[in-house]
């Protein structure tokens, strides 16, 4: 496929005024029309002042002169009418000089082709430098998302990829468990926090150290020493813990009997009794009993310390079900021992051997320690919460360098490189440019003596002679150098310029600025021209010459005509941009330029609801599916309205453009008379309009509605055009075209027809 040519502006992305957005393509030769208020200056503007531009590679604005000729280009150089800045361009030249000077610009170019090389080599070097870049903080924002979901906080100010790897660079890796981190970072940054108090440990009950004795008496079976009878007797029966029992409950029975057996009982029962417990047994069952109460009390003190534990604030980072089960497991022992001291007294001569809590106690006290270890470094957080968070940030950053250490280290190496090169070209070219500078100078110093300002205003006056404007002409200034003025034929200064005037004078003025020099050197840069409306004002003569001008800079930008020899390939007009809303104008700059689709394109430039859009003019070739082509947005009168009747979708309308078309065509163009072409359609063309099926009513909806169209051709002598009858038998839109159309083929004109339905790829 056929491409288009692009040099200097790649591209222009216009986002300012009424413009959203919007990214033009230019060629070499650009036409843009639009209506006034669409937003023609707002892209003159934006050229001239570079904003939104993309440059061809190896290339900026400082390769080119952008020339602008717009309202504020006249009233800069045209205020007062005086003191317009002389344009220079090369005359007649001593050839010594002129060789000397040819010699040194063509040493110059070499020398700027060498520089441009070894910018191209440095670009090279810093673009790759700038990929280095962006695939190493592409890779640190990946590879540390679940580090930087979980610490948010600790990436406060470092949102962006470019921020983060710009700080990760500046960060001494050091490796941390992120499980610690997370509870630092959530007390430390919990909205909520707050100090919290810890467990109490408990220890060895004091009191039962007093008690050996007594716990020696629980593996032994305790006994009296008594030998009376009676003693002997219950002894004998091994019936002291049921007699000791058995008294207990029944002491003094009143009645003289046994509680038991009913049977008389001896008067000193009591003292039989009482005899049989000696006084040691008695001492041991009293210390049993004090040990009973010592080690429920004891341990009843131990267990309530353990369950306060519970009702206190706890810390949410605790988990206590294995605390719990250990303090019941505790508490499940120590009722089992005091149930055994308990039978132990009932039973003295029993043998009983209590669980040890020792063991269980030293393991609730390791998880009380554990606790209390969360909680005072909870609390110590609390107390200093500012100096946590930065802690806390740091070492999540410590944390996020060792995990991109190699990355980093990479980076680094590699960096370090390029930015050598870099270096390395940076003084080449600081080295080229001096010599390039230096060349410039010379040359310009030798051009002083080739230049002269009588070029440029003989050229101007000529063409003001030759446009018809004899009132005045251009003048250099007396004792100002470089400096013409416009005077009247009479010598004054003209002040009283009309606009048309003074808009003319000002674009011969630049047309002869862009083919010349506003500097002393003689020297130029190539030319990006725009030319926003420059025929406001103007009578049809001062149109058709800026016309030609503009014509004749299309041709040099198109060709690259050098302007003082003609020659094909030399340094001139790059660029040229024609921005307008006069469609005579547009049609005398663009004639015949349609076809060249490789350096010219079109432009239509629209706004709707206050928002402006720019469509380029391309379609589809007609004859070569697989290539495009231009057609320009300025339509004649009779071509724009067979663009109306494809577009229109609505009956009334519809018609509207068919009568329209019909009496331009018909009538103005073909001669037809009125009466005479609707007698003759109607009747030689009868069974095209008429449907007649069988054993069917005809159907002459067709035969009306073209009658309608016909009337109104018919009528036009006497003035009647309010269309009227055509609403009555009208069905829809598309029926108005499908009998517009065989009209044209019952008037044997269908090739008319199909041409102006395709009107839209002929266009040109």
């Amino acid at each position: 496929m056929k491409e288009k040519i692009r040099y200097g502006i790649q591209k222009i992305r216009v986002n300012t005024a009424t413009f959203s957005d919007i990214e033009i393509k230019p060629t070499l030769v650009n036409f843009f029309y639009g209506n006034n208020g669409t937003g023609k200056s707002t892209i003159a503007e934006a050229i001239k002042k570079n904003e939104g531009l993309s440059w061809e590679q190896g290339y900026s604005e400082d390769d080119y002169s952008i020339m602008v000729f717009d309202k504020k280009f006249i009233t800069q150089n045209f205020s007062g009418f005086g003191n317009v800045p002389g344009v220079y361009t090369i005359g007649k030249v001593n050839a010594e000089i002129q060789a000397k000077v040819g010699e040194m610009t063509g040493q110059k170019k070499v020398q700027d082709s060498e520089l441009k090389e070894l910018q191209k080599k440095k670009k090279g070097k810093s673009d790759e430098a700038a990929q280095l870049w962006e695939d190493f903080k592409d890779k640190c924002w990946k590879r540390t998302e679940t580090i930087r979901k979980l610490f948010p906080k600790a990436m406060s100010g470092f949102g962006k990829s470019q921020q983060f790897a710009l700080n990760v660079r500046k960060i001494t890796p050091v490796e941390h468990s992120i499980n610690a981190l997370e509870d630092l970072y959530s007390t430390a940054n919990s909205d909520g926090g707050r100090s919290y108090p810890k467990f109490r440990l408990i220890g060895e009950p004091s009191k039962l150290a007093e008690f050996s004795n007594a716990f020696a008496l629980l593996g032994q079976p305790i006994t009296s020493s008594s030998d009376t009878e009676f003693a002997r007797f219950v002894k004998a029966m091994n019936a002291a813990s049921w007699v000791t029992q058995g008294h207990e409950h029944y002491p003094n029975t009143p009645d003289g009997k046994c509680p038991y057996c009913q049977q008389p009982l001896p008067s000193d029962i009591e003292e039989k009794i009482a005899s049989c417990f000696d006084e040691q047994y008695q001492a041991d069952l009293a210390s049993l009993n004090q040990l009973l109460s010592v080690y429920t009390e004891e341990m009843n003190a131990n267990i309530a310390v353990l369950d306060n534990n519970l009702q206190m604030d706890l810390y949410s980072k605790i988990d206590t079900e294995a605390y719990k089960t250990k303090v019941e497991l505790l508490k499940r022992i120590v009722e089992g021992n005091i149930k055994k001291i308990s039978e132990k007294i009932k039973e003295p001569s029993s043998v009983v051997t209590l669980d040890g809590i020792q063991t269980i106690r030293n393991e609730i006290n390791v998880l009380i320690a554990e606790f209390n270890n969360l909680i005072e470094a909870n609390n110590a957080i609390i107390a200093d919460r500012p100096t946590k968070q930065k802690a806390c940030t740091d070492e999540v950053w410590e944390l996020i360098a060792f995990t991109l250490a190699s990355e980093v280290s990479d980076y680094n190496a590699r960096n370090v490189a390029l930015s050598g090169e870099i270096t390395r070209f940076d003084g080449e070219i600081t080295t080229a440019k001096d010599a390039s500078d230096k060349l410039a100078d010379d040359i310009t110093e030798l051009s002083r003596h080739t230049v002269s300002t009588q070029p440029t205003i003989k050229g101007v006056n000529n063409t003001l002679r030759d446009a018809g404007f004899q009132g005045f002409t251009l003048h250099e200034k007396d004792g100002h150098p470089n400096v013409y003025e416009v005077r009247r034929q009479n010598g004054d200064i003209a002040e009283n310029l009309s606009e048309g005037e003074l808009n003319f004078i000002a674009f011969l003025y630049f047309y002869h600025l862009v083919r010349g020099s506003l500097d002393d050197s003689g020297v130029r840069k190539d030319r990006i021209v725009v030319i926003d409306d420059p025929v406001s004002s103007m009578d049809s003569g001062s149109l058709f010459i800026i016309s030609a001008l503009v014509r004749d800079m299309i041709q040099v930008c198109r060709h690259y005509i050098h302007p003082e020899d003609g020659s094909v390939g030399g340094e001139f007009i790059r660029q040229i941009f024609v921005l307008t809303h006069n469609t005579y104008f547009f049609k005398e700059i663009s004639y015949n330029q349609v076809r060249y689709y490789d350096s010219v394109s079109f432009f239509l430039i629209s706004k709707t609801n206050n928002i402006s859009a720019v469509i380029e003019c391309t379609r589809p070739a007609q004859n070569e599916t697989a290539e495009r082509e231009n057609y320009t947005p300025v339509q004649n009168s009779y071509a724009a309205l067979w663009s109306e009747f494809r577009e229109v979708s609505t009956v009334i309308p519809t018609l509207s453009v068919i009568r329209r078309i019909l009496e331009y065509y018909c009538i103005q163009l073909c001669g037809y008379d009125g009466n005479e072409l609707r007698d003759t359609v109607l009747k030689e063309n009868l069974p095209r309009l008429v449907d007649n099926p069988e054993d069917e009513k005809a159907d002459r909806s067709r035969y009306h509605l073209a009658d309608s169209m016909l009337a109104y051709l018919s009528t036009q002598s006497f003035g009647y055009n309010d269309g009227m009858h055509f609403v009555e038998i009208a069905g829809d839109a598309q029926q108005c075209k499908d009998v517009f159309k065989l009209l044209f083929e019952c008037l044997g004109q269908d090739q008319h027809y199909r041409k102006m339905m395709d009107e839209e790829r002929c266009c040109t």
